[in-house]
């Protein structure tokens, strides 16, 4: 005799490694983006970006801006709510007319990961954010910047 089971099987949880180049997901809606990097010099490359979808004023829905890598930061993934280092003091965070006013992403989330892959030497820099905010909603975000930001 044979028995069939409808076992469903456990689908692996998606990161925002597994999104597509320069996309924002926040709370099941995606935003295009636009990014960019500074590089200042050996000890500090920046990271910024702009979603593509604007309000009805032009207003970006999103923006991100202000990640400031630092030497120890490369090649790694960190719980940013956790770090306790001040060579890896995470700047960075959101504005636009989701987030309103400039928000910290270490004082608005109760949950966030962000990974940096790449070096300091003006290739292409990668960075993954995986989140969820004190309102309960989630963000997961991949940004590949590889030109200075405009």
């Amino acid at each position: 005799a044979m028995v069939a089971c409808d076992e469903k099987e456990n689908e692996p949880e998606t990161t925002a490694s597994d999104l597509a180049d320069n996309t924002l997901v926040y709370d099941g809606t995606t935003y295009h983006m636009d990014a960019g990097q500074s590089f200042y010099h050996t000890g500090l490359t920046t990271v910024d970006a702009v979603s593509q979808e604007t309000d009805g004023s032009g207003n970006f829905m999103v923006s991100f801006g202000r990640l400031h890598i630092r030497p120890t930061m490369w090649n790694k993934t960190v719980d940013v709510l956790t770090v306790n280092n001040d060579a890896e003091t995470w700047q960075c965070g959101f504005q636009g007319v989701l987030f309103g006013e400039y928000s910290d992403v270490t004082e608005s989330f109760s949950a966030c990961k962000i990974g940096i892959k790449g070096n300091n030497d003006g290739t292409p820099v990668t960075v993954t954010l995986d989140g969820t905010l004190k309102n309960g909603k989630t963000l997961q975000m991949k940004l590949v910047a590889n030109s200075q930001y405009k």
